[in-house]
């Protein structure tokens, strides 16, 4: 797989069928190892290994609601001790650049979810985002750790 502009990790990878599938350690389970999925897991790692997040507060695949109906699920959510949301993750594969198009399907996201920090990447580009009024973003292109984000 692509080497992205993170640590390396070793994450685990085997074939099943003919297809290379990659294990979730947040899901504990084994996931097709798309492009946008080795984005993802290694992300997880990222946070998990890196940045110290708790892997027991963390959320793939998090499904909700917006206030229209429509369903939807973000790639990675990562909640404080109290279950509210902290961080709002979009990965997109190395072959997506990240666009207003992007932004916009997280802010639209983080309408519902109301998370105070996003963070959006494909793996190249990392793009850190944080308000504290859900307006004005504050953009950075480094990721806090958890200690610093549940301050």
């Amino acid at each position: 797989m692509q080497q992205l502009a993170l640590p390396t990790f070793s994450i685990s990878t085997k074939e099943i069928n003919s297809s290379l599938v990659i294990f979730d350690i947040v899901r504990r389970k084994w996931v097709a190892n798309t492009p946008e999925e080795w984005v993802r897991q290694n992300i997880i790692h990222y946070l998990v290994h890196i940045k110290h997040f708790p892997i027991g507060l963390i959320s793939v695949e998090y499904g909700f609601e917006l206030t229209n109906g429509k369903k939807f699920r973000a790639d990675i959510v990562v909640f404080d001790k109290c279950l509210m949301p902290i961080l709002v993750v979009e990965c997109k594969s190395t072959l997506v650049k990240i666009s207003s198009d992007t932004l916009s399907q997280i802010a639209q996201y983080n309408a519902t979810l109301k998370s105070k920090n996003i963070f959006v990447t494909n793996g190249l580009s990392h793009y850190f985002l944080n308000t504290e009024n859900f307006i004005d973003y504050k953009y950075s292109s480094s990721l806090p750790d958890y200690k610093s984000l549940i301050k």
